[in-house]
């Protein structure tokens, strides 16, 4: 295994922070990532079609509405350790494209407050979710590829690890159980090499 690679936990709080994720929504790849310019005319293009939400855009709304969660550290096993206790509200926004996610959670040293922009981009196939935090200020975009509903979303996040200066490499399970529950595992790689669940935090609907 390459030793300038490890597993970290992607951040598990969210942060309101509107300005940004409109901002976010709004940007392109730039044509050096590109070279071929194909994206950015087709986002850009005036007179082009707007993209409208596709089928993975419907799937993702069934996360729309109130939410009370809970998070359990695992590292020492099932069923693991309640740190947090919170709640969430999360709203589909721009004609179903976006989910706009906010939390509100009693956490070690006070309350955490926070928010995510989770959609799905059609040209790159691939599902993007924001992670914004009043604990941060990074504003770490995780990518994945998957289904929500049974096996789930597999996001994984790249960031540079500030004390050593490696890249660090994150990984978030997103999956839904039912209508009415979800949930978000955050994995890292244990002493043996395996990789495990650090950290589960599992969503419930509000009044289900």
């Amino acid at each position: 295994m390459n030793q300038n690679i490890k597993d970290v936990r992607v951040p598990r709080s969210l942060r309101g922070a509107a300005l940004a994720l409109c901002l976010l929504a709004s940007c392109v790849t730039s044509t050096a990532d590109d070279p071929s310019g194909s994206r950015a005319a087709a986002e850009e293009a005036p007179q082009a079609q707007p993209i409208e939400p596709g089928p993975q855009h419907q799937a993702l709304q069934q996360l729309v509405g109130d939410w009370s969660f809970e998070l359990r550290n695992m590292e020492g096993g099932e069923p693991g350790v309640v740190s947090a206790r919170g709640t969430g509200k999360i709203q589909s926004v721009l004609d179903g494209r976006y989910l706009i996610w906010n939390t509100s959670a009693e956490a070690e040293g006070g309350e955490v407050h926070g928010a995510g922009l989770l959609g799905y981009d059609l040209l790159q196939k691939q599902y993007e979710f924001l992670w914004v935090s009043g604990r941060t200020t990074g504003m770490p975009i995780a990518r994945g590829e998957g289904v929500l509903m049974g096996r789930g979303i597999d996001f994984t996040i790249q960031v540079r690890d500030p004390r050593t200066g490696r890249l660090a490499v994150g990984r978030t399970l997103l999956r839904a159980t039912d209508l009415d529950n979800f949930v978000m595992e955050n994995y890292a790689l244990d002493v043996s090499g395996e990789l495990r669940v650090r950290q589960r935090t599992s969503y419930r609907r509000v009044g289900s």
